[in-house]
């Protein structure tokens, strides 16, 4: 009983922590600062087989998907302002670059990591 105390202490307590890293900010920003797109969170680190959604901030929409991930590591669909990231059944690492309507076009890319549990999304830090 002790063990799966400590099995889902360290799940819990390892998950949140590996899920936020990275910069997530833009890689071309309009004339005049206007700051360019930001992710938020920046990077995402998933288990298998499960889902989780960013923020896609300051862009002229509609934003599209400019550079899918790879199909095989994870999905992506962008409704509005919410990019939503399905991991696949493989464990691996690929991104997604979002970009708007501006021209020039201001783009994001999210880093996306995924892994067969959540120690091993703790290794690979």
């Amino acid at each position: 009983m002790a063990i799966a105390r400590w099995g889902a202490f360290f799940l819990l307590f390892f998950w949140g922590s590996c899920k936020n890293t990275g910069t997530g900010t833009d890689q071309n920003s309009a004339g005049g600062g206007s700051g360019g797109l930001t992710a938020n969170p920046p990077s995402v680190r998933l288990i298998v087989n499960t889902i989780t959604k960013v923020s896609i901030i300051g862009s002229s929409r509609p934003d599209t998907i400019i550079s899918p991930p790879n199909s095989s590591v994870a999905t992506a669909t962008l409704s509005d302002t919410v990019l939503t990231i399905h991991a696949g059944a493989s464990a691996g690492a690929t991104s997604v670059g979002v970009g708007d309507s501006h021209s020039p076009r201001l783009t994001v890319t999210v880093d996306i990591t995924v892994a067969t549990s959540a120690a091993s999304l703790f290794l690979l830090r």
